[in-house]
């Protein structure tokens, strides 16, 4: 995961901040699943401080106010925008302080803020370089019997993009390229776990699949998560042949022909673990 250009995917999501709710088609039903998981994990507990890593617009943040109202919540994004958008949807009276940090590189200052009773994130940890570590690292940031407990996408995520350009790039006789981020698979995440020193670690999986109107209508959502590949930067735009083939690849193998619709795959994964009291 080491190719992750940090730096540009908190261009692109300071650029998506306005467009990033519409265009994302399951990442609040994912919250929502993560919430309730949570919640079962906590055993009812009701925690007395949470830390969220990668609160975006604030989807989760509005769940977890909602659930719980008592908890002193600190919302985190590296995203300034972002993290404005979040705070200012919250309802009045919320007990939510924001912190504008990388929530990789500065696990320190979570440190400073903590211990938590539960860490959560959601749609957010893809975007690490490493992360599994970082995930498996923030035990460190638990009071014992504390939960963090993640939602992620997996390596399945836009297979059908994937294989399309692949596909297209062979036909034309062109050099394979990357055009959708590597992930973790659930198995991946499991291996890491493995010798997590954390207690009742738990990984699954599934898949959603959602349908659009084409594979331009595709392509704009993608761009309004802010979810494109950011790998190396300075790569030279797709060419027009490969792209234009790949979009035929698209709808010929995923394409349905009463409407002209295509299909998306979106892997969701779910991690968590208790620390050791």
């Amino acid at each position: 995961m080491s190719a992750v250009d940090r730096q540009l995917v908190q261009v692109r999501f300071n650029r998506s901040a306005e467009t990033y709710d519409a265009a994302a088609p399951c990442q609040a039903d994912m919250a929502r699943v993560l919430l309730e998981h949570s919640r079962r994990r906590l055993e009812n507990r009701v925690p007395q401080s949470i830390l969220e890593v990668g609160c975006g617009t604030g989807t989760l943040t509005r769940m977890l106010t909602q659930s719980f109202p008592q908890s002193r919540l600190l919302a985190v994004d590296f995203a300034p925008t972002m993290l404005e958008r979040a705070l200012g949807a919250l309802p009045q009276g919320a007990s939510v302080q924001g912190l504008l940090a990388d929530a990789e590189e500065q696990a320190d200052m979570l440190a400073a803020r903590g211990p938590f009773d539960l860490v959560i994130s959601s749609a957010t940890v893809q975007w690490f370089r490493t992360p599994a570590r970082t995930v498996l690292g923030y035990g460190e940031l638990l009071r014992p019997g504390g939960v963090c407990a993640v939602a992620t996408f997996g390596s399945d995520t836009f297979r059908e993009l994937a294989e399309c350009f692949s596909r297209a790039e062979a036909a034309l006789g062109r050099p394979l390229d990357r055009h959708v981020m590597p992930l973790l698979s659930c198995v991946d995440w499991a291996d890491a776990c493995r010798d997590c020193p954390h207690d009742a670690v738990e990984t699954r999986d599934e898949r959603v699949v959602v349908w659009y109107a084409g594979v331009d209508s595709l392509i704009r959502a993608v761009r309004g998560m802010g979810a494109g590949y950011a790998g190396e930067r300075g790569r030279p735009a797709v060419h027009r042949d490969v792209y234009r083939r790949m979009v035929a690849e698209y709808a010929e193998r995923f394409g349905r022909a009463d409407n002209g619709h295509v299909r998306a795959t979106y892997h969701l994964i779910y991690v968590s673990y208790r620390k050791q009291v």
